[in-house]
Order: structure tokens, then C-alpha cells, then sequence
């Protein structure tokens, strides 16, 4: 299956390209980067050879799909394990 608006949080975000569009501390917006890490609460986003740390609650996302269209995403959507998170969206 492949990854689409609809489906994509059925699907491993790591590999996808994400960009911080707003947050709460907003020192994180704008930062961009490749998800190299994905833990319950955090991504970690690789910029410019330097891996940031995100909370994924309080942060506004724009994820760019292996198609290159891109879906902005509320970080609250993606609050949980990585596995339980894919199970939840069958």
C-alpha cells in the first residue's frame, strides 16, 4: 500500500521529510529536516548533518510523502508508539 494523504499515519514516518510550521516554543519553527527517529512523544529530525529533537505535541507539521505532496499535520495526531500508532489508524 502505498503512503497517501489518507493513509499516512498508518505508515512508518521515519525517511519522510518534515518541516516545523508553527510550535509552541518557537525557536522550532521553521527547522526542517529528515525523520530519522520516532519515539511516543518525540521526533528527531536530521538538519544539516544535526539531529533536533521535537515534541510532537505542541507543533504544527508539514510532511512531505514519498510522492511529494505534502500534509500539514497536528503533532497531538501522532502521540503514541510508533506500532501502537499504525495499529490505531487500520
Amino acid at each position: 500500500m502505498s503512503i497517501t494523504r489518507e493513509n499516512f499515519l498508518q505508515h512508518e514516518l521515519i525517511g519522510l521529510k518534515a518541516e516545523v510550521l508553527k510550535a509552541k516554543n518557537t525557536s522550532l519553527e521553521g527547522k526542517e529536516g529528515i525523520i530519522m527517529k520516532e519515539r511516543k512523544n518525540v521526533l528527531t529530525l536530521e538538519e544539516d548533518g544535526d539531529l533536533k529533537i521535537l515534541p510532537k505535541s505542541g507543533v504544527t507539521l508539514s510532511i512531505t510523502l514519498p510522492d511529494g505532496e505534502k500534509v500539514k499535520v497536528d503533532g497531538k495526531s501522532l502521540v503514541a508508539r510508533p506500532q501502537d500508532r499504525t495499529k490505531k489508524f487500520r
